[in-house]
């Protein structure tokens, strides 16, 4: 709903032409968002086998760890995207779409609250929860088309994508982060203690990465390369990762 509506506002106000550009950064979003959502998917059966009390802490060891691997993926890929996705974009559709890279950056932010938020929608779907979380995703697309048309007309595209943005960080932080937390008994202390600490080292390594690879010529050549430096810069997060697992306290 919230891609579609912001389709029809950039057609709307800015003219068909201006679709392109914005719908290639949805695209390579969703193709990047998907496999990672998967996580959420499994964690809502999940979530519904284990309702009983004396199954709490194993509930909330699953949580902690789904929600740390979906933002360690989704953080990943976002660093990825800020330094590469111009070439894949290059690469796929031509110079002439280089606007579409900022886009991809700015909707990918988006998603590094999303998805691991994601996570947490799963688990409370899965204990029967629905009605809150159901209704942020209303609030969410309403707000989304109301900021898109709004600051579609000083920014344009730009402006529909922060349109978008904006929304997901302020109703999914702002409501669905504390209520989920609190129905599911997992203090927000605890959260970033267990799920969110472990996964910076991670990626500040795969940041720094890709800020110094992404400075030299040879790593922009062509899909070959963007192949082999994705590979390394995998190799880099996953293995730092898990080093970071063995090395941390429980």
């Amino acid at each position: 709903l919230i891609y579609a509506t912001d389709t029809i506002v950039i057609g709307l106000m800015l003219g068909t032409d201006a679709i392109t550009p914005y719908y290639i950064a949805v695209r390579l979003c969703d193709f990047l968002r998907k496999p990672i959502e998967k996580i959420a998917d499994i964690c809502m059966p999940i979530s519904g086998a284990l309702q009983k009390p004396s199954q709490n802490a194993e509930r909330q060891r699953i949580l902690e760890s789904a929600f740390g691997f979906t933002f360690l993926l989704i953080g990943g890929t976002t660093i990825g995207a800020v330094y590469f996705g111009g070439d894949v974009i290059r690469l796929w559709m031509g110079p002439e779409y280089v606007e579409s890279r900022h886009l991809l950056a700015i909707l990918l932010l988006a998603q590094v609250v999303a998805l691991p938020c994601g996570v947490l929608r799963a688990f409370l779907f899965g204990l029967g929860h629905v009605r809150l979380p159901a209704l942020v995703y209303l609030a969410e697309a309403i707000t989304n088309l109301a900021l898109s048309i709004v600051l579609c007309h000083y920014w344009g595209i730009w402006g529909v994508a922060i349109g978008t943005a904006v929304p997901i960080f302020v109703f999914e932080l702002g409501l669905l982060v504390p209520y989920s937390l609190r129905l599911l008994e997992v203090p927000p202390s605890r959260l970033w203690r267990n799920a969110i600490r472990p996964q910076l080292l991670p990626l500040a390594l795969l940041w720094s990465y890709a800020l110094n690879v992404g400075t030299q010529p040879w790593s922009h050549a062509g899909w070959a390369m963007l192949v082999i430096v994705s590979a390394l810069g995998g190799s880099v997060l996953v293995g730092t990762w898990m080093a970071t697992r063995r090395l941390l306290p429980a």
